[in-house]
């Protein structure tokens, strides 16, 4: 049985959603594979670094690693009310 607040559960399960439905659009539209994911460590720290070429960079970080991961962004982007409230989700 797990210990967790009831909102940190909701909170994952629209996360591993959201990953799920990015990883179709990627792949149906861009043709996008995700491969050695098995290589990626399970828990412990791990820094990713993107190299934005487009847009579409931090969905797909997002989807490909294996894992919930927490993003950094600048302070610029949070200014914007509908678009800060869903990176701040």
């Amino acid at each position: 049985m797990s210990h967790e607040k009831p909102g940190k559960i909701k909170y994952r399960n629209v996360y591993r959603f959201s990953q799920m439905l990015v990883r179709f659009f990627l792949r149906l539209f861009f043709g996008a594979r995700f491969i050695h994911q098995e290589k990626f460590p399970a828990d412990g720290p791990v820094i990713i670094a993107s190299n934005h070429v487009s847009y579409f960079d931090p969905p797909a970080v997002g989807c490909s690693v294996p894992r919930e991961i927490f993003f950094l962004g600048k302070r610029e982007l949070f200014r914007n009310f509908f678009f800060g409230g869903l990176i701040r989700f």
